[in-house]
């Protein structure tokens, strides 16, 4: 029996008369009024079991006036569009396959998505529009996995070139999971972790864990599916490298919610003059040595915090900090005594200072003045970098959550 697909020299290609007819199936569209006739009847069957608001936004798109690319229509996937992409642009086509980025403004494609998506939910009166956009996600049978395409081909409208629908939707999925407004990609926290690990202790296969976890804790399957390998891959393992958010998240909740730290100057000034042993408890929830907590701690986090206390978390202290080293004509950073350093700058602490001192022009010789004063215009034009500011912002949000956190429990 023939096949739409050959193998030649191991590699997996589709035949011309194939190809010519996705190809037409992009190009050519349709009204969707006309369209999705089996669909249309199950949202009218009394035995649907799809929930209120998909049938609305279902109803709402298939009576709008907007031209349809066939290829929705039958459901396809897309996975061709690159393949020919030479093919679909000599037809004059302009296509697009990134989206650009939240953060670049109201221009931005993924801005665009979450706004029209904000106002249909609100036409509509959804009752839950992110559970609206995860059963759409799950649905898999014919007809009803056209939805799909049809909310992405509606989304799609506002952006610039032509974009595959089902990748508009996804998306939309993306945005309204784990990416909220104002804020990066939301991390895993430890409470998840655990649901993670018991779905995985209950089945045989990641797979299936990740199916069910996914359900749990409300998450894209493909994000859970991934945490769930690396969860795997790091047990019994010691981790290096970066601290990342959801780390500093546990430490801080271990010392100020597990442990009742006061949420004050002084409980983290307590926290500070404690032992390094102290950290060993906490070494075996993040799965690292406790000597590089010890000096997360000291480094980043208690002087951001003391910082935030004092309302000095955006004080330019790093440019500072040297111009009091060049004043000093300290050689290195032993010659500079802490009691003073911290009359000027009271957040800091020992090593963090060092850390700062010891960092930059580390490559040339010299004492610690001398390279200040042979780099002075690059010293004074110093600000703090974005990426610091912007993770200090960030550690600062996570404490203020857990001081709301304890005011509840109070």
């Amino acid at each position: 029996m023939a096949t739409c697909f050959e193998k030649k020299n191991t590699i997996l290609q589709i035949r011309p008369e194939t190809r010519d007819r996705y190809i037409n199936e992009v190009i050519e569209t349709l009204p969707i009024k006309t369209a999705f006739q089996d669909l249309r009847k199950v949202l009218a069957s009394p035995e649907c079991d799809l929930s209120n608001d998909v049938v609305k936004v279902t109803s709402f798109v298939l009576d709008q006036d907007f031209e349809i690319q066939k290829c929705d229509v039958s459901a396809r996937s897309y996975k061709f569009w690159s393949r020919y992409k030479k093919e679909l642009q000599a037809t004059g086509m302009d296509l697009k396959s990134n989206f650009t980025k939240e953060n670049l403004g109201e221009e931005s494609d993924e801005f665009q998505i979450r706004r029209d998506w904000n106002q249909l939910s609100r036409q509509l009166a959804l009752q839950n529009p992110t559970e609206c956009v995860m059963e759409i996600n799950r649905l898999k049978t014919r007809p009803q996995r056209a939805i799909k395409f049809i909310l992405g081909s509606y989304l799609s409208q506002a952006l610039k070139g032509v974009r595959p629908s089902d990748s508009v939707f996804a998306c939309l999925y993306r945005l309204i999971l784990y990416k909220l407004p104002g804020e990066g990609k939301r991390f895993f926290s430890s409470e998840e972790d655990q649901v993670l690990r018991k779905c995985m202790e209950s089945f045989s296969s990641l797979k299936s864990a990740s199916v069910q976890a996914a359900i749990e804790i409300n998450r894209e399957e493909k994000s859970v599916y991934d945490r769930m390998v690396r969860l795997k891959a790091s047990a019994g393992k010691k981790q290096t490298g970066r601290f990342s958010l959801e780390e500093d998240d546990i430490i801080l909740r271990h010392f100020f919610l597990k442990s009742n730290v006061e949420c004050s100057v002084a409980g983290i000034q307590s926290l500070l003059k404690g032992k390094m042993s102290d950290f060993k408890v906490i070494s075996e929830t993040l799965m690292r040595n406790f000597v590089p907590i010890f000096n997360r701690w000291q480094s980043l986090l208690a002087p951001t915090l003391l910082a935030y206390h004092f309302g000095c978390l955006h004080s330019p202290w790093r440019r500072d900090l040297l111009l009091f080293a060049l004043e000093k004509k300290a050689v290195s950073h032993f010659d500079l005594k802490l009691e003073e350093i911290q009359e000027k700058w009271p957040f800091l602490t020992l090593y963090c200072t060092q850390v700062h001192l010891l960092r930059y022009f580390k490559r040339q010789p010299g004492s610690l003045w001398k390279k200040v004063e042979d780099n002075l215009a690059k010293v004074k034009s110093l600000k703090n970098h974005p990426p610091s500011v912007k993770r200090a912002e960030d550690i600062v949000k996570l404490y203020t959550k857990i001081m709301d956190e304890k005011a509840k429990q109070q």
